[in-house]
């Protein structure tokens, strides 16, 4: 029934901040879209969608059948990047990216990880899949 996860939401404070930083970690533009109300990017990277949102004005939430959806909260509690060779992503996150990393760690379910994140405080693991 399920495939696999289609997007993961971001609201922003400033949507052009984190889309150029998304871009420099290999995401591509999609499509985006704007209005008085909010600007929406979509980035791609092989398959798995960013949704960027940014609000002007007052809304708070939006009413989907029942269900009071937030999307002016920030919120999220972190999202994996998948890498071959985590020494060497992090060593290009160092490189190429004014953001603090932790320290490659042996996970509990037995992969690589470290996490960084991005300009508007959002967490992001790498792990390493090979």
């Amino acid at each position: 029934m399920f495939k696999q996860i289609h997007h993961i939401a971001i609201t922003c404070k400033s949507l052009e901040k984190l889309k150029e930083f998304y871009i420099k970690l290999g995401f591509k533009l999609q499509k985006s879209y704007q209005d008085d109300e909010v600007i929406i990017a979509h980035l791609n990277l092989k398959g798995t969608l960013i949704e960027l949102f940014e609000f002007n004005g007052s809304i708070k939430s939006i009413r989907v059948k029942r269900w009071d959806i937030k999307l002016k909260e920030p919120g999220l509690v972190h999202f994996a990047l998948a890498v071959d060779d985590i020494k060497a992503a992090k060593q290009w996150v160092n490189d190429q990216l004014s953001v603090s990393t932790t320290e490659v760690t042996y996970g509990r379910t037995g992969i690589n990880y470290f996490f960084m994140h991005d300009p508007e405080g959002n967490a992001i693991e790498v792990v390493e899949c090979n």
